[in-house]
């Protein structure tokens, strides 16, 4: 029979092609930004905002094709991916909010920077193939309060960024750390950034994680009854997801 082509289809592949462009340059931008924070001591704000603006358009115009990107890992550069992902889906999450324009890239610029305190973590900690000792995952808990400290210091950040870099391992019941850090509430992009945090670490493979299936993920981000995460945003975030 005869085939007949539809515009719309193509004009739809172009589009996922310039964002899968996109996704990968982020990713390497990322890079940059985690190196130039590493070696200078903080991170550069306009590549940042850069980054962001380039990752808040693609949310809004095609915010499906973006997430479903953000499941294809580059196990080899998980850090950079994790910093990307998590900044897409806390923005994905805001933007079903109804959050837009400036507060939606100011989130997305403090998500991409939630774990920016890592650069200040040993290497060997950092990268180590195996558990951590009780020792080690002291160190690395660190990583929230050094996060804070160095986003403090860089000048033209979103000042919502040091509070979700020093909240976003915190819990609504009052879990997870900072020990000791008390809040009467989480902030709304601390919780957004949780949920993305949790489930793409999760979901990725690493050398010493397989990655866990979305039904063990939603069972994590209900546990407890539901007290350590929001459950009108999770049950949004799965909406989201198509979960």
């Amino acid at each position: 029979g005869r085939i007949k082509t539809d515009e719309t289809t193509e004009q739809s592949a172009a589009d996922i092609a310039t964002i899968r462009r996109m996704y990968s340059d982020a990713t390497n931008l990322a890079g940059s930004v985690w190196e130039m924070a590493k070696t200078e001591g903080t991170p550069d704000p306009k590549a940042a905002r850069a980054l962001v603006d380039s990752l808040a358009q693609a949310v809004s115009a095609n915010r499906t094709a973006l997430i479903a990107l953000t499941a294809l890992k580059n196990y080899d550069n998980y850090t950079f991916t994790h910093m990307v992902n998590v900044s897409v889906l806390t923005m994905s999450q805001a933007r079903a909010l109804g959050i837009d324009g400036t507060p939606l890239r100011e989130l997305g610029l403090a998500a991409l920077m939630h774990d920016i305190g890592k650069v200040r973590t040993p290497t060997e900690v950092l990268n180590k193939p195996d558990k951590l000792t009780d020792a080690e995952f002291e160190i690395m808990r660190m990583h929230v309060v050094d996060g804070a400290e160095i986003l403090r210091r860089t000048p033209e950040i979103t000042p919502v960024a040091p509070v979700i870099a020093f909240e976003h391992h915190l819990r609504l019941d009052g879990t997870g750390y900072p020990f000791g850090a008390k809040r009467g509430t989480l902030n709304i992009g601390t919780q957004l950034c949780g949920i993305a945090d949790v489930y793409d670490a999760m979901r990725s493979q690493r050398s010493y994680q397989q990655a866990f299936p979305s039904d063990r993920i939603l069972e994590v981000l209900k546990r407890n009854d539901g007290h350590q995460f929001d459950q009108n945003l999770v049950r949004r975030f799965t909406q989201l997801l198509g979960i």
